[in-house]
């Protein structure tokens, strides 16, 4: 067996940065990476403090309780608990240390 067949058996094929260069890899990863922004960007924003956060409470989390509507309506008048707002405010206005 010649030394230039010894190195091309199965058993010497190495894969790795060759292989980042291959049409179906960029896709795959472009897709992967496209895919991770759409996640990040399903954040909503919360009307009260202005957090991006995953999602909002609204009437049947708890938004409509009087005191958390009293409490953030006194701050932010123009907030209606049909907005929702987000979890860090509604246990800082639902705590008795807002009131």
């Amino acid at each position: 067996m010649s030394q230039s067949k010894k190195g091309k058996e199965s058993g010497d094929l190495r894969l790795g940065d060759a292989l980042v260069g291959l049409p179906c890899l960029q896709r795959q990863r472009a897709n992967l990476a496209a895919g991770m922004r759409q996640e990040k960007s399903s954040a909503v924003r919360c009307p009260v403090c202005g957090l991006e956060v995953p999602e909002l409470l609204h009437r049947s989390q708890g938004a409509d309780d009087p005191v958390v509507v009293e409490q953030v309506q006194e701050r932010f008048p123009g907030w209606q608990p049909e907005e929702g707002l987000c979890r860090p405010c509604l246990e800082r206005f639902g705590s008795p240390a807002a009131r």
